[in-house]
C-alpha cells in the first residue's frame, strides 16, 4: 500500500485525535485566545480563496494565472 493509504487508515481508525495538545497553552484564557486566532486565520484564508476564484472568473484568466 502507498503511505497515503496508511495515513488514511490511521485517521479513520483513531478518529483524527492523536492527542497533540501538548503545545497548547495551559491556561484556559490563553487557549481560547489561540483557538479564536486560528479560527480567524482560517476564515481569512477562505475569503482569500474566494477572492482568487472571483478574480479568475471576472477577468477570464484561468487559475493559476499563467
Amino acid at each position: 500500500m502507498h503511505w497515503v493509504s496508511y495515513l488514511l487508515l490511521l485517521l479513520l481508525k483513531y478518529n483524527t485525535d492523536f492527542g497533540w495538545s501538548w503545545f497548547a497553552p495551559a491556561e484556559k484564557g490563553a487557549f481560547d485566545k489561540k483557538r479564536e486566532a486560528e479560527l480567524l486565520n482560517g476564515r481569512l484564508a477562505m475569503i482569500a480563496v474566494g477572492g482568487i476564484a472571483t478574480q479568475s472568473i471576472v477577468t477570464g484568466h484561468g487559475f493559476p494565472f499563467l
